[in-house]
């Protein structure tokens, strides 16, 4: 009988360590995202604050889902959420912020960096040698998300002659990097293009258009 007892104990041991561990990693997911909260965190919590600022473009592919999910091809999951500041003391105010939490800083026109984004979309720009090539000579800090694929059929934030799709006049800064995998298991893809170092990660930031008062927040996951 207590071997019974202690067999018993044991199972619902094992079955409650097995459920905790679900929850921690579920609970870096407990928003509408597959992407883990605290990489958007710096995002405006509320779109319109005393109509100082209002949302031009929200897009992204990383809404929770049900389906199926099949790996056809390596794809970069992002969350990104364009504002316009109608207040420019405000939209300073977040700039300043912004440029003292930067881990990095770039201007979208010139070309000390090099992106990350869908296969298809970069073997639209760049064939595997080149890929392979750029990868291989970068540093972690120079990664930046590929807004080609992203802004495309928003002309008033694309420009298919930078690196990154930005305008010409945007600053972009890097606010969090890391090579974890953070995405749920089941989107893992590895992408022989890419070195070890950058296989798997995160990366987030903001760029802006001083003049025109707009900041573009930006996060994404592979």
């Amino acid at each position: 009988m207590n071997k019974f007892v202690y067999f018993v104990l044991a199972f619902f041991i094992v079955i409650s360590s097995c459920m905790r561990k679900a929850d921690d990693q579920e609970g870096k997911t407990k928003g509408k995202y597959i992407i883990p909260d605290s990489l958007y965190s710096f995002f405006p919590e509320k779109d319109f604050v005393f109509n100082k600022k209002r949302v031009k473009i929200k897009t992204n592919n990383a809404e929770k889902t049900n389906l199926p999910y099949y790996k056809y091809e390596f794809a970069i999951t992002f969350y990104v959420k364009i504002y316009q500041y109608r207040d420019k003391s405000y939209f300073l105010e977040h700039k300043k912020s912004y440029v003292n939490q930067s881990i990095n800083k770039f201007k979208s026109d010139e070309n000390d960096y090099f992106v990350l984004g869908s296969e298809r979309d970069l073997f639209s720009r760049y064939d595997t040698l080149e890929l392979k090539e750029k990868y291989m000579n970068l540093n972690k800090c120079d990664l930046l998300l590929d807004f080609h694929g992203i802004l495309k059929d928003h002309s008033d934030f694309y420009n298919p002659n930078t690196i990154c799709g930005l305008p010409k006049n945007y600053k972009i800064l890097k606010l969090i990097s890391g090579n974890e995998f953070v995405l749920p298991k089941k989107y893992k893809n590895d992408w022989e293009v890419l070195p070890d170092k950058f296989k798997h990660g995160y990366l987030g930031g903001v760029a802006y258009n001083v003049k025109k008062h707009i900041i573009i927040y930006w996060v994404a996951a592979w």
